[in-house]
């Protein structure tokens, strides 16, 4: 149902960003509040049919793991609307004062502290970012540094990559936006990497994309045009003929510009 896949990430993110205060009588109050929304929807849908009709339809024990019998959903799909409730009020716990993250005697409190954080995720990313040990492969900071983290395919689609956990990685929406800038639909011909920019997690250039660089050449900056650098770069690194000149003019077009008379 088209009000369910729409409400639940509401429900979600609302409870998630409420539950670390004093909030269980106002999520039961939401609850309530949903319900007399729900059997309102049911009535406009349904004028003529009974309410037992409707109950048998729209409500039952659709959420296997709790012993409630007005959830409401689609019987049919099995997909059920969320309750406030069932998010567990947690206190949120103050970082220590003398905590910081550059200490390495504390690095188990920190990665303690990472995984507190990744339950606000969907239970399929919280099994994603638990395989990266809650951390981003492209910059190698913890993915719970107030950055959007989004769902990145280390394979694209377009080069035949699946909707896999193997195939799926969670980055900062910077690293992604990094990763996607100027990439262009991979040619069957040439054999593709890992994600054909960068194997994540190896921190150095795929040798098989063309746009990529090793890290180490000039004291580890980019020449390839994906992260903003000017394309004379990839010409000058390729050593072809028609290098760029002074001020990014190409040497024909200087050529010609002296043996036009003036």
């Amino acid at each position: 149902m088209a009000v369910i896949k729409k409400l639940n990430p509401i429900i979600r993110g609302w409870a998630n960003y409420h539950r670390v205060v004093v909030a269980s009588h106002t999520f039961q109050t939401l609850d309530e509040w949903m319900f007399r929304r729900e059997v309102r929807y049911v009535k406009r849908t349904h004028p003529t049919k009974s309410r037992d009709w409707t109950r048998e339809r729209y409500w039952g024990r659709l959420n296997k793991e709790r012993a409630d019998h007005w959830v409401f959903g689609d019987k049919r799909s099995g997909a059920y609307l969320l309750k406030f409730r069932w998010f567990k009020i947690e206190r949120h716990a103050l970082v220590k004062g003398t905590a910081s993250p550059d200490d390495a005697r504390l690095k188990d409190y920190w990665i303690t502290r990472n995984a507190a954080k990744a339950k606000d995720l969907t239970p399929s990313r919280q099994k994603i970012a638990k395989n990266q040990n809650h951390r981003c492969p492209i910059c190698g900071e913890s993915l719970f540094n107030e950055e959007e983290a989004q769902l990145h395919h280390r394979k694209p689609r377009v080069a035949g990559g699946q909707d896999r956990y193997g195939n799926f990685a969670l980055v900062h929406l910077y690293c992604h936006q990094q990763i996607h800038q100027g990439q262009q639909a991979p040619d069957p011909r040439r054999k593709s990497c890992n994600d054909g920019l960068l194997e994540l997690g190896a921190g150095k250039a795929c040798a098989a994309s063309p746009d990529a660089r090793s890290l180490s050449q000039r004291g580890g900056v980019w020449k390839s045009r994906l992260l903003g650098h000017p394309p004379y770069l990839d010409a000058k690194a390729r050593g072809e003929s028609s290098m760029v000149g002074k001020h990014g003019t190409p040497r024909r077009r200087l050529e010609r510009g002296r043996a036009r008379p003036a």
